[in-house]
């Protein structure tokens, strides 16, 4: 669209001390990621991001509703609009109105007329064309491009992001209500089901039992934590344990305290689904259970770490080995499972899930985030692997006009993920 052009020249200006973003307006995940790369870029550059989205209109008129809107009011050093502003409400109505019109036509045309739009012209997706690159345009894709900008330093030096500071005073005080204490620590865990996105049979692959987590829950106890269960209301209801919280079935529920409740915990326990982009916009310590991929959801930080779902092939007829998955073909990488029907995907057990958080509660208390041979090896399977697939195979689900944003967007992640699998799974698992 012509209104993307235009921004995405702004942005390409060196004088230009801002840089503006349409971060994701219906999908959490990619909503906080968006903000993270920005962010970064403005660090990298020395500017600020200004972040644009419309007005919430009605449901039944654009078919989505604005994610978590308390995403949208970070605060940070690198945030040109830290409050709210005339001129950012002024900015925000022309973009509302700029795009009312082409996402209702989009619509008319995708129920009468099976046409499809891109992305551009259903959503406002103002800077997403650089905000995974250097300042130096390229021609095309380039893994000189990704590596030069040093993603791991990146990472690992600690981004000024918060809360602004009203919503830091309402989540303090709603935490106590909740009856957690300043002197108390918790953790945020979830487990996707498919009530949120209505997308039963379709992408059962994303999806876990929060009832595998409960042993894990009584380790964590045990330590003196407590542990918050995040999610929405149409999911499972936890059984009453001590010093559990089932926060989606609580009046505390809110846009803020998803939020604040990520920011506010020791750790993350969770799967790869959209909040977990939350706790990496707040460079929390992860740990990540019943991962289904790992060129794009890899552990990101050092201190993170994972174990992944269980593949069953049915040509060999017995589950892979990690080291199979890390070298096997493209259905083994491929982050939408659309390619093979070949392997059927098993949860993690209560036993391995149990391990894992007695593991990475040792791993967070001693500090020592040194990796064994073994997950370094398995990092550099995984590399190569990613590497060779990212050259060789057309990512079929990504439409022409958007492929080079996808490709960045992969690169990055692929290129410096500094967490690893955990040590007892990948022993047990590896051949």
């Amino acid at each position: 669209m012509l209104i993307d052009k235009f921004f995405c020249y702004i942005n390409n200006l060196k004088k230009c001390p801002v840089i503006f973003l349409s971060p994701c307006a219906y999908a959490v995940g990619n909503c906080a990621e968006e903000i993270f790369y920005a962010l970064l870029k403005a660090r990298r550059e020395n500017k600020k991001v200004v972040l644009l989205y419309p007005y919430n209109l009605p449901f039944w008129l654009v078919k989505y509703q604005l994610t978590n809107r308390e995403l949208f009011k970070i605060d940070s050093e690198y945030i040109y609009f830290r409050n709210d502003s005339l001129l950012l409400h002024i900015m925000r109505f022309f973009l509302t109105l700029v795009y009312l019109p082409i996402r209702v036509m989009s619509l008319w045309l995708r129920d009468y007329f099976g046409m499809v739009l891109n992305v551009s012209y259903r959503f406002p997706r103002i800077g997403l064309d650089n905000i995974y690159q250097s300042a130096e345009k390229t021609n095309g894709f380039s893994w000189n491009a990704v590596r030069s900008q040093n993603w791991g330093d990146q990472y690992s030096e600690k981004l000024s992001v918060g809360l602004r500071e009203n919503s830091e005073t309402l989540g303090e005080s709603t935490l106590t209500e909740m009856g957690i204490t300043v002197d108390d620590w918790f953790v945020c865990v979830h487990a996707r089901e498919n009530g949120f996105r209505n997308d039963a049979g379709s992408r059962e692959y994303r999806n876990m039992e929060i009832i595998n987590y409960t042993k894990a829950f009584e380790r964590i106890t045990e330590k003196g934590g407590w542990v918050i269960r995040m999610g929405d209301d149409t999911m499972t209801k936890l059984p009453k344990m001590n010093r559990v919280i089932d926060y989606p079935f609580t009046k505390f529920a809110s846009d803020l305290m998803d939020v604040y409740l990520i920011k506010k915990c020791r750790y993350y326990l969770g799967c790869q689904s959209g909040i977990l982009d939350i706790a990496l916009l707040f460079q929390k310590p992860v740990l990540l259970v019943n991962m289904y991929c790992w060129i794009s959801g890899y552990p990101m930080y050092k201190n993170s770490r994972g174990i992944v779902k269980h593949f069953y092939s049915h040509s060999k007829k017995r589950i892979l080995t990690i080291k199979e998955m890390f070298e096997g073909p493209w259905e083994m990488q491929d982050n939408f499972r659309t390619v093979s029907k070949e392997c059927e995907l098993y949860e993690n057990s209560v036993d391995e899930i149990e391990e894992a958080v007695v593991e990475y509660m040792n791993l967070l208390e001693s500090k020592n985030y040194n990796l064994s041979d073994l997950q370094t090896e398995a990092n550099k399977l995984r590399n190569n692997t990613s590497y060779h697939f990212f050259d060789t195979v057309k990512f079929k689900d990504v439409p022409a006009e958007e492929l080079m944003i996808e490709n960045y967007r992969l690169a990055v992640k692929i290129e410096d993920s500094k967490g690893a699998i955990c040590q007892k799974f990948l022993e047990k698992n590896w051949k």
